[in-house]
């Protein structure tokens, strides 16, 4: 442009320059003239203003980059002028030959998309290759996804790593998501949580929903970074709130687990309603779970069955594994639906194309037990090792099974044991028996007492009741071991407590056949034959009647009645010529009962408050039924206490007293009774008949899942608590 020094500009006398189309620019405000002549003799010339659309295109026209840039904005807005993409794909292209970066970006999206050019992808890349090596973040974003995806390029991580790289460190928000993606999975660079969660936090911070999300997800779990709940929560929240879907599920998971946030069913459920009717599968699954368990697990209120099983419909339509395996559960037990074997397998089968290893050994049962299918063995054992193959400990043992019995299988001793051999490996207590017997007996093993010995004590140590059973035995016998006859005896009274005959039957035996012969030892002897039950029964019928004489009145109630129930069952209910039965019918039983009972006699006590209770062989009368079990409890038997407290806390029979149903409870919990146990941890939990203690809550739940009860395993677990 040349200057011209005889004219200023009329509205701030800037110098006035003309530009090769012969039109005058302001050199201080930018203004642009045009030179109009009122005569054709070129006299009384005047300036006319050029409107902004006028003077970016007389500048454009000059070659200014800028305006060249902003007349393709122009014209792809349709921002004063009529939208025309060919034109502003010209501009663009003027100003992007020229250098400008933003202009070659635009220029590839147009070319991408066929925008005002025909669609050609080689040319989009060359000139998002351009915008990116002139620092175009927008462009290094966009070449980098190509790269990753392989958009008509050959796929190159690595390459998309580079590009994703120099545009995160411009602050692109979703680059830097990207390359945070990158780190966390190990794709086109090596593996680095930490890197993954500094970008991810980065991201956040500028207000990405996805990031906050991601950040969140790595606090929650401590990857990259120290698990801190409550500023997961927090993060999780600020994406909840910024609409994303799963960020809304994870805060609904902070509630339920009371991780982050204060345990809350009723907000749980809110969060998680929230992103289930957004078709987020996960939270319809966590939804199921909630309504399965209610608040605070199967004993709080808010359990609903039906809507856990449509939640869990809901979430399996779209695939989710877990879903279809618990579904399968649902018709299997008819929870919330009406029990449907066929239904069960096929929710199995669909989740173990899936992969769940869980429905494979499940599938297993169901062709072993024909339930849904018919019977078949091999397909039961084909499934089971499929299971064990991929590590699924029960699945193992389940596998040694076959082998052993021959079921589905060949017969196979060595095999049987060497699946057993690998779910011992693994701590499976039932497996580490398993082998135990197989030592003691030389079954697909060298026989090695030591050894037998050795895996019967481990067994016994994980509370499996054979084995403690056995390990009496052992020490009875001295095989494998010195010989301990107080140490069997312990072993088996530790065995008979959780309820096996065996151990009980082995406690008679040994107290039969003490030799001082003292009465105590004869009575203590009937005692755990009546306890062993029907195990072995007819062989110890004959040792209650030559008791007979040494017996005092209600002892010989209680052995008569064993004799009975057990003779009768054993003969198909015809009396056997050999022995004398006591007890004809069932209403004599009740009568030495109640003679029992009155002479102080605890277990008749309790027993005949369970007759009134359950009103067997006579009318059912709660009242009676406290009464005894007080009178019971009173003499500490642990039974008695718990149900005493449960009439006390339902009232029935009794006036409903919840203090006194804990302090009853707990007796019952102190002297080993699971369900007590269980229930006093539930109190403690909700805060019913004692001050809400956590700590005491896990005390007993851990207490009653040693002892074996499942309710108190899934509480623990609902709890996030391991045994």
């Amino acid at each position: 442009m040349q200057k011209l020094n005889n004219l200023a500009c009329p509205k701030c006398k800037g110098e006035i320059f003309v530009t090769n189309n012969g039109v005058l620019v302001c050199g201080n405000c930018g203004q642009c003239y045009q030179i109009e002549t009122k005569s054709e003799k070129k006299q009384n010339t005047a300036a006319k203003e050029l409107s902004l659309v006028e003077q970016e295109k007389v500048l454009a026209e000059d070659g200014d980059i800028e305006s060249q840039f902003n007349l393709g904005q122009r014209f792809f807005k349709g921002f004063e002028v009529k939208k025309n993409y060919a034109e502003a794909v010209k501009w663009w292209e003027k100003a992007g030959n020229n250098g400008h970066g933003r202009a070659m970006f635009n220029v590839g999206y147009c070319y991408s998309q066929g925008l005002g050019v025909k669609q050609d992808h080689k040319a989009a890349i060359q000139w998002y290759e351009k915008a990116a090596n002139a620092g175009v973040g927008d462009a290094q974003y966009n070449l980098a996804c190509i790269y990753y995806n392989g958009e008509n390029v050959p796929s190159n991580k690595k390459e998309a790593v580079k590009w994703w790289k120099k545009a995160a460190e411009q602050g692109e928000v979703k680059a830097q998501e990207a390359l945070a993606d990158c780190y966390y999975e190990g794709v086109g660079v090596e593996l680095d949580f930490e890197k993954a969660f500094n970008l991810y936090k980065k991201a956040a911070k500028q207000g990405s929903e996805k990031a906050q999300t991601k950040l969140g997800y790595c606090l929650y779990n401590g990857v990259g970074c120290q698990k801190n709940y409550e500023e997961a929560a927090t993060w999780f929240e600020k994406a909840a709130d910024n609409g994303n879907v799963e960020a809304c599920y994870r805060l609904g998971v902070c509630y339920a687990e009371g991780n982050g946030e204060d345990y809350d069913y009723q907000e749980a459920l809110s969060w998680c309603m929230q992103a289930a009717r957004q078709g987020y599968a996960a939270a319809q699954y966590e939804l199921g779970k909630l309504y399965t368990n209610g608040d605070y697990g199967d004993y709080g209120s808010g359990s609903d069955l039906n809507a856990a099983a449509y939640w869990y419909t809901e979430a399996a339509k779209r695939g989710f594994l877990e879903a279809q395996y618990q579904l399968g559960k649902c018709y299997y037990f008819g929870k919330g639906v009406r029990q449907n074997y066929t239904k069960a397998v096929e929710c199995w089968e669909k989740a173990m194309a899936n992969g769940s290893l869980e429905s494979i050994f499940d599938l297993g049962e169901c062709y072993y037990y024909a339930c849904g299918v018919n019977r078949d063995y091999v397909k039961a054992t084909d499934l089971w090792i499929k299971a064990a193959n991929k590590g699924l400990i029960e699945a193992q043992f389940q596998v040694g099974q076959c082998y052993f019995n021959g079921e589905g299988v060949q017969q196979s001793y060595v095999e049987a044991v060497k699946w057993w051999q690998l779910a011992a490996n693994q701590e499976h207590t039932k497996s580490i028996f398993k082998l135990s017997c197989c030592y003691r007996n030389g079954t697909g093993v060298k026989k090695d007492l030591v050894k037998s010995f050795d895996l019967c004590r481990e067994a016994a140590e994980k509370n499996d009741c054979k084995a403690q059973t056995n390990l009496g035995l052992a020490y009875y016998l001295g095989e494998g071991t010195d010989k301990d006859v107080c140490l069997a005896v312990e072993c088996w009274k530790k065995a008979a407590s959780w309820g096996d005959p065996k151990a009980q039957n082995c406690l008679g035996d040994y107290y039969f056949q003490r030799k001082d012969g003292a009465q105590s030892s004869q009575e203590e002897a009937i005692k755990w034959w009546m306890k062993a039950g029907d195990y072995n029964s007819h062989s110890k019928l004959f040792h209650i009647d030559s008791c007979d004489g040494l017996l005092e009145f209600e002892k010989y109630y209680e052995a008569s009645k064993w004799w009975s129930a057990n003779l009768l069952k054993e003969n198909d209910g015809k009396e056997d010529d050999n022995f004398q039965v006591s007890l004809k019918t069932k209403s004599t039983s009740v009568k030495w009962m109640k003679a029992a009972a009155e002479k102080e006699n605890a277990e008749a006590q309790y027993e005949l408050g369970k007759n009134f209770y359950y009103g067997e062989n006579v009318k059912q009368d709660y009242v009676e039924a406290a009464k005894w079990w007080r009178k019971s409890a009173e003499q500490g038997v642990g039974m008695a206490q718990f149900n005493l407290s449960c009439c006390l806390h339902k009232g029935q029979g009794v006036e409903k007293n919840q203090n006194e149903a804990i302090l009853w409870c707990r007796k019952a919990a102190e002297q080993g009774v699971v369900k007590a146990q269980y229930v006093l941890g539930v109190c403690y939990w909700k805060g019913e008949g004692v001050e809400q203690d956590f700590g005491q809550t896990l005390k007993w739940f851990s207490k009653a899942a040693k002892n074996g009860d499942k309710k108190a395993k899934e509480a623990l677990i609902y709890l996030g608590v391991k045994e």
